[in-house]
């Protein structure tokens, strides 16, 4: 971390614009999804032993927001210069943190926040941006409806048991980012952050009709494996950055490796030719804090046939001093059944000042946006969830008696299981109840969409704070 503790506070009062993205429990989902398609390794293992840790490290990140003394509690976890110095106190405190239990603790968590922040760029450049085009409801809710449609959709009733080290995360944020934090504020963030958690899954989930005609087309994209910018989208972007924080980790520094995902690609190829569109730009995603000052006009560029260079907006999507997402926005429509190939020069550097061997190219064909039936074209129908066993887990278990089962309304997997006596089942991700004063009281758990006021302006409130996150581009 050669500059961050000078210039990480100075680059948070820039950039005063709105910023929107998915719901808490859409990063946990894509951070466990990126887990489950990790090879085995040493990472694998730390994650699936620390399967909370990295779940509660998903909704770390938002979870400052509700501080609203501090708005920055929340940003500075979002950004690279948070992720490296969390790093770099892991390598400062574990001389072998992957068979250190506790070094294992503090890497999952990282995998989780980390995962949020990348995947806030994934969703933000692609599915709200199209949303807002598209879908008749405005955004101001929009966030909250994707938390909705992912409980409903796949029964997800996830309100997981808090599960940080935050005097770890106070540390960070005080050796790193110059910014202090207490642990005690941190403590009370997390909670409060997963009351709202548990306001989406008991309350306003069960009223999903009433989200549902706002935002259809951002409904039907976030679990279609084929959509740009989507949750399988976003969790195979996240898995790669995993493995780039994994040779961090070990000390490799280096820039090679270091675009973790692109729009277009052959995977996700480009669905249209109006350059006015969301999903008409092109989008590079990096694994590492990228300097800002060492990204110029022509860094990334798109070039056509005949190598001509395709006349394209550039920008930077947020982060703090070192980006880690850009995009590039034609200057006009793309010509049909055309190959392009975006180049990243190898004058860029990352934040410790390497720079990639040679250039990067990436090479994606307008040939899909022309003919999508084509051949080599991907179709929903033929592609699945690159995470089946996540999609398959929370399901709600059956009903039991309140006499039976506690007091009302205290659970965390089941919608009717209480604080005592709450149907238990073997994970300790699973076994979720709420403890009392956590959002998971008997209002919660007795309260229907229709009759929970309170509680929707709780997750309402919530939602909005969170939205006010500032760009850093």
């Amino acid at each position: 971390m050669r500059r961050l503790a000078s210039s990480l506070a100075l680059s948070l009062a820039l950039s005063p614009a709105v910023a929107h993205a998915t719901g808490m429990q859409g990063h946990v989902y894509m951070a466990m999804c990126a887990a489950e398609q990790l090879p085995d390794g040493k990472l694998k293992q730390a994650l699936s032993k620390n399967e909370l840790r990295l779940i509660n490290g998903g909704f770390f990140p938002d979870s400052g927001y509700t501080n609203k003394s501090d708005y920055d509690q929340g940003e500075i976890p979002h950004w690279e210069g948070y992720v490296d110095g969390w790093i770099s106190e892991v390598r400062a405190r574990y001389p072998s943190p992957w068979t250190d239990p506790d070094g294992q603790k503090q890497i999952a968590f990282l995998m989780g926040f980390a995962a949020h922040g990348i995947t806030d760029s994934t969703f933000d450049t692609l599915v709200f941006e199209r949303s807002v085009q598209v879908d008749p409801g405005g955004p101001d809710d929009l966030d909250m409806s994707m938390d909705v449609f992912l409980v409903s959709d796949l029964s997800r009733q996830l309100v997981p048991m808090l599960d940080h080290d935050s005097a770890f995360a106070s540390d960070v944020f005080g050796k790193y980012a110059k910014h202090p934090v207490t642990p005690a504020a941190i403590d009370k963030a997390m909670s409060a952050a997963r009351s709202g958690m548990g306001a989406v899954v008991k309350v306003l989930a069960p009223g999903v009709a009433d989200f549902a005609p706002k935002y259809p087309w951002a409904h039907k994209a976030i679990l279609d494996p084929t959509a740009p910018g989507g949750y399988a989208f976003g969790s195979k972007v996240a898995r790669r950055y995993f493995e780039q924080l994994e040779r961090r980790i070990d000390g490799d520094h280096s820039a090679d490796g270091v675009v973790i995902g692109t729009y277009p690609s052959d995977e996700y190829p480009l669905v249209a030719l109006d350059h006015t569109r969301a999903d008409a730009r092109v989008v590079v995603y990096f694994g590492h804090g990228l300097d800002r000052a060492s990204i110029k006009d022509d860094s990334v560029v798109v070039r056509g046939p005949g190598d001509a260079l395709v006349p394209a907006k550039f920008n930077t999507f947020r982060g703090d001093e070192w980006l880690n997402v850009i995009v590039l926005e034609p200057s006009s429509d793309w010509l049909p059944d055309t190959d392009y190939t975006v180049v990243v020069k190898s004058s860029i550097r990352n934040l410790y000042g390497a720079s990639p061997s040679a250039d990067i190219t990436v090479k994606f064909s307008t040939r899909c946006a022309t003919t999508p039936s084509a051949a080599g074209c991907p179709m929903t129908a033929a592609v699945k969830s690159p995470c089946p066993l996540n999609d398959a887990r929370f399901q709600p278990e059956p009903e039991v008696d309140e006499g039976a089962a506690g007091s009302a309304g205290a659970a965390g997997m089941s919608a009717s299981a209480g604080t005592s006596g709450a149907a238990g089942q073997a994970s300790p991700v699973a076994a979720v109840p709420m403890a009392e004063g956590e959002g998971g009281g008997c209002a919660i758990g007795g309260t229907t969409a229709s009759g929970g006021a309170w509680v929707f302006a709780l997750a309402a409130s919530w939602f909005a704070r969170r939205r006010s996150r500032r760009p850093r581009g």
